[in-house]
Parts: C-alpha cells; structure tokens; sequence
C-alpha cells in the first residue's frame, strides 16, 4: 500500500486518532444499525440488500462505499423530529461507555502538549460530531452523509488514502509540524494516515498492520478492555 507523498511544514504537532478499532472496539456503523432497528423495527427492511452485498463484499466484488451507502440508506427511519435525539441518543448509550481508558489517556496526554487534536475515520459524520465534541478534538475528518432531501453519503468513503487526501484538503494541514506528530490506527488500511506523522501507532493492530509496524519499529499498544474477541470484517 503506498501512502500520498506529504511536503514537511512548520508549526504545531498534531494527533490524529483512527475511531473503530483504536479509540472503541467495534464496528460502530454495525453498532448503529442495531440501535436503529432497536427503535425503528422498519428499519429492517432497508437493510435486506445487506444479505447480498455483504457476502460479495467479503469475497471483493462489492465495496466499502456500497454497504455504507445501505446502511444510510436506513436511517430513513427515523422521523424528522427524533433525529437528533437518535444520534445524541446512540452516542451518549452506545458509544461513550466503550471508550477504551488507553485511548483517551492519549488524547489527554496530546492536549497538554498542545498537539492539534484530530479524529479522523471513515465513520459518518451523524453521530462521529458528538463523540469529536466529546472527546475534545478539534478537527473532524470523516465520511460525510445527509438525511435531507433523502439519506445519501456525500463523496466518497474517508478510507484509506482517501484519510490523507481529506487531511490534505484541511486548513491546519499546511500550518502542521509532521515529523514532530503522531497518528494512531488500528487496520493496514490505516497505513497512508500512519505514514504522514512522524510518530505511528498500531493500536489493537490486525495481523498485517503488526507485522508492518514490527518491521518498521513503530510503538505498538494494546488498548482494550475485558476479553479480546476475534477481529471481524467492517462496513467503516
């Protein structure tokens, strides 16, 4: 995998954090999907494309983009005045009390330091504004969606190079320290986000991401909590 080519520029260091599977141990659109039926049974039957396009997912004839754009696709079901309850809702429930303590000793660690604090994820943007709120970042780079006129994702997945092509396209990118900062991801995937820092971190890292970052003498940190489970497949 080959990361986009970053120009060296002078300012303050940042700190960019990958979500799922650094900051939480879960698949969080899977997480969403889940509540959502919880309240919205309808909601069930928007997702029946799943059970074609996961599986060709899995074997590579459908990608990343597709499944997400479904699992949008869903959230038609939720009335207009419950939306932003659902979202706060499903932060506040679902996501906050996974939290794992390691990442957010981090992020305070960062803070201190005066680092630009960034969360970048191929999540969406719907609920990922409250946990960036939360946790005090001060920049959100992600995969964009809309629930107006209809629930549709706005360009492309924030997966991959398309993270360092987003970062690029950021304001704080040009007035950033790189070989002074540090980023953090969990997933090979995460490999072009980890290469633009001077400081990379395989957090929970997959088998491939591992194997990289031993070669590469990068640190490499376990954050978890309770019993590790086995690593599954992501729609993010």
């Amino acid at each position: 995998m080959r990361s986009m080519t970053v120009r060296e520029s002078t300012g303050i260091p940042a700190a960019l954090f990958d979500f799922d599977g650094t900051i939480i141990r879960a698949d969080t659109t899977l997480s969403m999907l889940r509540f959502l039926v919880r309240h919205f049974p309808a909601a069930l039957k928007d997702l029946a494309p799943l059970a074609v396009t996961w599986p060709a997912f899995l074997c590579g004839a459908a990608s990343r983009e597709s499944l997400k754009a479904i699992a949008v696709r869903s959230l038609r079901n939720i009335p207009r005045q419950s939306r932003e309850g659902f979202f706060r809702d499903f932060h506040d429930r679902c996501l906050l009390p996974r939290y794992l303590p390691g990442a957010i000793e981090r992020i305070h660690r960062h803070r201190e330091q005066g680092h630009t604090l960034v969360l970048v994820s191929a999540s969406i943007d719907l609920y990922l504004r409250h946990t960036s709120r939360h946790l005090g970042f001060d920049h959100l780079v992600c995969t964009q969606a809309s629930l107006e006129p209809h629930p549709r994702l706005l360009g492309p997945n924030c997966h991959g190079n398309e993270k360092v092509r987003r970062l690029s396209g950021e304001e704080f990118f040009r007035h950033t320290t790189w070989k002074d900062s540090w980023a953090y991801g969990d997933d090979v995937s995460d490999l072009p986000m980890l290469e633009v820092s001077g400081h990379p971190v395989a957090v929970n890292p997959g088998r491939r991401l591992k194997r990289h970052a031993t070669r590469a003498g990068w640190e490499i940190l376990e954050w978890q909590e309770g019993r590790r489970g086995p690593r599954t497949p992501r729609v993010g």
